[in-house]
């Protein structure tokens, strides 16, 4: 590929996995331990995405107990920056959610809120938060918390408010939402498109108001 083509975006997140152990043949062992030998609850997966054309492809995956350390999660991400630039893949940004774990090891790494990036034998590495998971932090935050905006607070309350006026309305303007957009557990919590439907229904209206 031309160098722009190999200018890429290392992807990394956790997936939770059903313990389970399996012989795996041709490795001659057993599959389901960590590395240092407790039953995996995790696997985290790194994938390399192209910034200027569509390629991606996964590189690498650890089992994790529970969660992966700081400090390991940190040197795992400097280890593959260096890899991939060794077969001169060039990585510009790294992309994951906000999570505990995550944001302690970026800090390890020393990006800061101001600073949101580091360096990697001199070369700088952007931080770039997970949409989808903004959608979501800001919908459960908004559900726990008012928002003050010059003078003027928005509440959950007011969403539901507005659509239990709008659902009994003969024309609706939010058609799309439901009952479980509003009145949410902790399943709809995690669905990226509830949080995304509502707040999207939420913020056309409000522009529309003030307009």
């Amino acid at each position: 590929m031309p160098t722009c083509e190999r200018q890429c975006v290392l992807v990394f997140d956790e997936m939770s996995l059903s313990c389970l152990l399996s012989y795996d043949k041709n490795l001659d062992r057993v599959i389901g331990y960590t590395d240092d030998g407790t039953i995996a609850t995790y696997a985290l997966v790194f994938m390399v995405r192209g910034l200027k054309t569509k390629w991606k492809q996964a590189v690498s995956f650890f089992f994790t107990h529970n969660t992966v350390a700081t400090s390991m999660l940190s040197s795992l991400i400097t280890e593959c920056i260096r890899k991939l630039r060794d077969i001169a893949l060039f990585t510009r940004c790294i992309v994951c959610d906000q999570g505990a774990t995550n944001v302690a090891a970026i800090s390890i790494l020393g990006a800061t809120a101001s600073s949101p990036h580091f360096s990697v034998d001199g070369c700088l590495v952007h931080i770039v938060c997970d949409v989808p998971h903004l959608l979501k932090s800001i919908q459960n935050k908004f559900l726990k918390y008012d928002i003050q905006i010059e003078g003027s607070v928005a509440s959950w309350k007011h969403i539901d408010h507005f659509y239990q006026q709008d659902k009994v309305s003969p024309i609706r303007l939010v058609p799309r939402l439901t009952d479980r957009h509003v009145e949410i557990n902790n399943v709809q919590k995690m669905r990226v498109s509830l949080a995304a439907q509502v707040l999207s229904c939420w913020f056309r209206n409000a522009c529309h108001d003030s307009i």
